[in-house]
């Protein structure tokens, strides 16, 4: 097999299960389908994003529909936990395997979305029929933090390569990340805009809610439109609140040379730094602080930023595990930044993404060497 037909093998896919009407029959036909998958005679498929999503894709058919999988609702009993486990596992591997190869791929996103948002249904109402149903998060709460967050980081950069009527699957993944964030809404007062996590949180909700009031006359939504409406409304007057102190602080003349009295560049061949980070900020905010200040000092490009990271304890004063704004745009117009974890420093590729330029990241500023 040379090519891969991807709509293809999704109607392939679907028309196995839903020729299977029996419980076993269906499980029977899933475990088909991953044997498959996995073992499909396809040239270059360790560096195909999509074969890893056909793969997952597969996997996923073990976790929705559950009542018609591996849950017997007349006897009301889980017939292969196991095997459920299993779906669940693999489909969020080989989801996250394929986003590897590449970020922007739209289905993987949209099934990695799925496929958490799906177990997290299964189990809470499993639960309150008092079945107990497998649970990754149980068995492994910081993975599954770290899953839901790079949906919530990354929704939104999917909503330009979606071509879909309606945008329904960029629609879907933003759809389920407003769902997470509302956890938290209740929680939201004036007093939490003290919290940079929290404004980072209410901010990205923000992006969110304006991105979806595009389709309000639609009804192929799914969540309900008045827990939308709720939302609004309950984030409406902490954000006008949090709007009206960023323009007080932006309204502000920055003191650069009292920012610049406790700093000295540091001579990385090419460009210089400093040794001292100037904050936690927005993209926008870091621009217009270093256009202030004067003298050539700017955001470092993705080769700087790199080289900052892997000089970061000879040059010394950044902090582990924080992010660092870089000046470079991706074609969609977002930032990049780049994760300053001692942990990825055996890593052959630099850890950098893109993200929202609302988002609060560190700033280390460069300039070229005089």
């Amino acid at each position: 097999m040379k090519n891969l037909d991807v709509n293809f093998h999704r109607n392939y896919q679907d028309s196995v299960i839903d020729n299977s009407k029996t419980y076993s029959d269906r499980i029977s036909s899933t475990k088909r389908i991953i044997s498959e998958y996995v073992n499909l005679n396809y040239v270059g498929k360790d560096t195909s994003s999509f074969y890893y999503y056909l793969v997952a894709r597969a996997y996923s058919k073990g976790i929705e529909p559950l009542n018609f999988i591996v849950y017997d609702t007349i006897n009301k009993r889980v017939i292969d936990p196991n095997f459920y486990r299993i779906c669940v596992d693999s489909t969020l591997y080989y989801t996250e395997k394929s986003l590897k190869l590449d970020s922007n791929n739209i289905f993987s996103m949209n099934l990695l979305t799925l496929a958490l948002r799906e177990e997290m249904y299964n189990y809470e109402v499993k639960k309150a029929e008092g079945v107990n149903l497998p649970y990754s998060f149980k068995r492994d709460s910081n993975t599954w933090n770290d899953r839901i967050n790079y949906v919530l980081n990354h929704a939104i950069n999917f909503t330009a390569n979606d071509t879909t009527t309606k945008k329904l699957r960029s629609r879907y993944i933003i759809e389920t990340a407003l769902v997470w964030l509302s956890s938290n809404f209740e929680n939201y007062s004036l007093s939490s805009l003290n919290d940079n996590q929290n404004i980072k949180t209410l901010l990205v909700a923000e992006k969110y809610i304006e991105y979806l009031k595009n389709f309000n006359n639609e009804d192929d939504w799914s969540i309900s439109k008045s827990d939308f409406i709720s939302w609004q409304n309950k984030l409406a007057p902490i954000l006008m609140e949090y709007n009206r102190l960023q323009a007080e602080i932006e309204g502000q003349e920055y003191s650069a040379q009292k920012r610049m009295e406790e700093v000295s560049p540091v001579d990385l061949g090419t460009f210089e730094t400093m040794t001292q980070d100037l904050g936690a900020m927005t993209w926008d905010q870091a621009n217009t602080l270093l256009s202030q200040m004067g003298n050539g000092w700017r955001l470092p490009d993705l080769f700087e930023i790199n080289k900052l990271f892997v000089s970061m304890n000879s040059i010394g004063g950044f902090i582990d595990g924080e992010s660092y704004w870089s000046s470079e745009l991706h074609k969609n117009k977002d930032p990049y930044y780049q994760v300053f974890n001692t942990d990825y420093a055996d890593s052959q590729v630099p850890h950098q993404y893109y993200g929202w330029r609302g988002e609060i990241y560190r700033v280390r500023a460069v300039r070229d060497k005089k």
